[in-house]
């Protein structure tokens, strides 16, 4: 059994079975001032959810014991969680996922590889806080050229 914190705050729930994953986006979050309760799968996830009472839950999808699908239909069945918000957070970028995601539910849809500040950006964006750490405002996205400073320009 995973022990829930004690300190009340605004608490996320991470559940991802590859520990290196979890404990790297657990950290940054935690840098950012989240509460971070770690699951290493679904069942875990579906046990910890009524103790915590989490403002979100981050899920992977390919999990063992009970996958992010069956977790986030068990969480909009039930009607104590049926409202809370959920990021799909996965490696799966198979045609359709996305919208498999939307239909059960899901808040947010995230593929990996994802920086931890583009995650805690999407946190922040989903529970409607007002304005993102400057740190964590919207970069280019990948592969997209940033504006050269005018002293570096290439003749």
């Amino acid at each position: 059994m995973v022990k829930p914190p004690s300190s009340p705050g605004l608490r996320v729930l991470l559940v991802d079975d590859h520990d290196d994953t979890r404990q790297m986006y657990a950290q940054y979050l935690r840098g950012q001032g989240f509460e971070v309760v770690e699951a290493r799968n679904g069942a875990e996830a579906i046990e910890l959810v009524p103790a915590i009472h989490p403002a979100l839950v981050v899920l992977d999808v390919g999990m063992p014991v009970l996958d992010g699908w069956k977790v986030t239909d068990r969480l909009r069945r039930n009607p104590t969680t049926k409202r809370m918000a959920i990021i799909i957070l996965t490696a799966h970028v198979i045609s359709g996922e996305a919208e498999r995601a939307r239909k059960l539910g899901a808040t947010s849809y995230l593929t990996k590889p994802c920086l931890p500040e583009d995650l805690a950006y999407e946190i922040q964006r989903v529970l409607g806080l007002d304005r993102p750490a400057p740190a964590l405002r919207r970069r280019p996205a990948r592969g997209r050229a940033r504006p050269r400073s005018p002293q570096r320009r290439r003749k």
